[in-house]
């Protein structure tokens, strides 16, 4: 029975000391990046065409 205990004991303690590993950031690629830029780029330009333009004189 002591021995049962100790064992559980020893478990316990080892699930409570365990840590997961850190996460290493990744970078996104560079086609992915541009590919964000084009779609912002498209999407500010209908805005704009949505807008009254300015009369310049």
């Amino acid at each position: 029975n002591k021995r049962k205990c100790l064992i559980q004991l020893r478990e316990k303690l080892e699930a409570l000391n365990y840590r997961p590993p850190k996460r290493i950031p990744t970078k996104k690629p560079y086609s992915a990046k541009v590919k964000i830029l084009d779609t912002k780029k498209k999407q500010s330009q209908k805005k704009q065409f949505r807008q009254k333009p300015e009369i310049d004189n």
